[in-house]
Parts: C-alpha cells; sequence; structure tokens
C-alpha cells in the first residue's frame, strides 16, 4: 500500500515513534474528513505490517489496535475488528484495553 503524499511527514514520524499523538491525529483527520474509514484502518494495518518486519511488537500491537478500532467503530466489519484486535494480542498480550475491546466483540457476536 502507498500512502498519500501529502501524510509522509506524519508517516515517517509514526515510524520513528509510533505513539506520536500529533502525527497520528493528522493522519487520522485526514482520512476523517473524507470519510475515508476503510482506508484509514489499511494505514494502520500497514504501518502495523512494517513495524512487525523491524521487530517493534510495541508499535505493532498499537497500529493493530487501532485498525481494530476502526473496523468496530467506523466501519462495522466485525471480523476484520477480532482479527485486528487479535494480532495486537498476540505483540503485547497483557494489553488490558485491548482484552477488553476483543472480549465485548466477542459477547456481541
Amino acid at each position: 500500500m502507498r500512502f498519500n503524499k501529502k501524510l509522509q511527514p506524519q508517516i515517517k514520524l509514526l515510524h520513528a515513534n509510533p505513539r506520536d499523538q500529533d502525527a497520528q491525529l493528522a493522519v487520522e483527520k485526514f482520512y476523517a474528513k473524507k470519510k475515508r474509514w476503510p482506508d484509514l484502518a489499511k494505514v494502520w494495518e500497514q504501518l502495523a505490517k512494517e513495524q512487525e518486519s523491524s521487530e517493534g511488537w510495541a508499535g505493532a500491537a498499537h497500529f493493530h489496535a487501532l485498525a481494530g478500532q476502526v473496523w468496530q467503530e467506523r466501519v462495522g466489519d466485525m471480523e476484520r475488528a477480532r482479527g485486528c484486535w487479535e494480532r495486537s494480542l498476540e505483540h503485547v498480550a497483557d494489553d488490558a484495553d485491548t482484552l477488553q475491546r476483543l472480549r465485548t466483540l466477542l459477547e456481541e457476536s
């Protein structure tokens, strides 16, 4: 997946620091303004894969969790959300928020 050229500075920041709130917010605003939620989720998934390839497990978990949240809350694709939550937990198994989100999703389905 290629990132939008307008987002290159923010994507670069997120590669260096996956929890950069300003960069994350800029990416979210870009896609939210156009209501392109699936594209936003795919950006988070791509960043998660890139973090995995560089063994950035905490970053990968973070981006998988963000993707899961978008798939669940914005797109309504519970299967994709579940997959993202599960991949997040593969990297950080004790994340309470992710565990709760997955538990809630499983209870609702």
